[in-house]
């Protein structure tokens, strides 16, 4: 059996990953002007401060993961085990950089947080960015 330590699922939060490869936006990292570029709100948009918040929350709040982090926080005692079962693991592989963010919809006064963990994130693949709801 499997236990995890760290990145944890349960009923109060959700839970993402975060790919980036070749994408020269990310090259200082996972930075909240970069994320604004993904979500392609216009600066004219009502929707535009909104974005600005999800793009800080992001990049205040999610954490790079290796190889090594993953196996630690999921328990697999072989590399080809946490290739089998974990996708973060395979995009690590595959060549990008890897971050995990969790977002509580129960146990938080932020707005931001509570809108992610509600609403979750749409799932990107696209510019060489992947977002995607895991739990």
């Amino acid at each position: 059996m499997k236990i995890r330590h760290g990145f944890v699922s349960n009923s109060s939060s959700s839970s993402f990953i975060i790919g980036i490869k070749d994408n020269k936006d990310f090259d200082e990292g996972l930075t909240k002007d970069a994320l604004i570029k993904v979500f392609g709100v216009e600066r004219t948009s009502l929707l535009y401060n909104l974005s600005v918040g999800i793009s800080e929350y992001i990049s205040e709040h999610a954490d790079e993961q290796t190889i090594q982090s993953l196996l630690n926080d999921y328990g697999y005692d072989t590399v080809e085990e946490l290739m089998e079962n974990i996708e973060a693991a395979n995009l690590i592989n595959d060549g990008y950089k890897v971050y995990t963010l969790s977002a509580s919809y129960n146990e938080t006064d932020d707005p931001i947080e509570l809108l992610i963990g509600q609403g979750g994130l749409n799932d990107i693949n696209a510019n060489g960015v992947i977002i995607r709801n895991i739990y």
